[in-house]
């Protein structure tokens, strides 16, 4: 099927490049920031925008959900990204704009180029085999997943890995623990009956170990019966 030229003109070119979006395939996090690392060494990483290689001495923006990478302008009125953003915020009733990746939206317009990690604006240009973009220190940010930890990578693309530190859990209903990966895990349920008291003060729940409130007790018992 041809294009009709002069209906396409009239498309928004956020959309139009919206339409060019391949879906890439699931990939595990760690997988993705190997591979992010890789193709910025390997000088082979493309803005999604423009499809250019973004280069070591480019000023660059990161979309923190999905991590892609377009081209900032050293002038800080332009470039890639930040037209993108003014284009689709002209178009937009709550003045927000997407990420031509992951479709995040954002209401900030993307005019600063910072590291990685975020700590360091205009970051040095690197040379091999530092990695271009980077400030070159720790990380620092959180990993979440109820994990405490920070990361203690250098300021890297991507997510943070995994925390590499265990702790302990214990099941819903108190009566086990378990050893888990630092937050991987939020909570468990073990084998045994809940065995917690339940409303009427009598009874216990009979359960197996779950999260949340017991439910009502639901036994009869005569009027002489009271707790004592």
């Amino acid at each position: 099927m041809r294009l009709n030229h002069s209906a396409s003109s009239n498309i928004p070119r956020c959309f139009v490049v919206r339409a060019k979006k391949i879906e890439p395939r699931e990939e595990s996090l760690q997988n993705l920031r190997d591979r992010l690392i890789e193709q910025l060494e390997n000088n082979s990483y493309e803005c999604m925008i423009c499809c250019q290689i973004v280069e070591a001495n480019q000023w660059i923006w990161t979309c923190q959900k999905c991590f892609h990478m377009f081209h900032i302008s050293r002038g800080r009125t332009n470039g890639c990204i930040t037209q993108w953003a003014l284009k689709c915020r002209s178009e937009s009733a709550d003045e927000g704009w997407r990420c031509p990746s992951c479709q995040h939206v954002s209401y900030e317009l993307p005019t600063e180029y910072k590291c990685f990690c975020g700590k360091e604006a205009n970051p040095r240009m690197k040379r091999f085999p530092d990695l271009p973009h980077s400030c070159g220190g720790i990380c620092g940010k959180s990993r979440g997943f109820g994990c405490p930890h920070t990361c203690t990578e250098r300021c890297h693309p991507g997510p943070c890995p995994d925390c590499p530190l265990f702790t302990t859990i214990m099941c819903n209903c108190g009566r086990e623990t378990k050893k888990i990966r630092c937050g991987s895990q939020a909570e468990f349920e073990c084998s045994s009956a809940c065995g917690k008291k339940l409303n009427c003060g009598l009874h216990t729940c009979a359960r197996i170990c779950h999260k949340g409130d017991c439910e009502s007790c639901s036994q009869m018992i005569s009027q002489s019966q009271r707790v004592v």
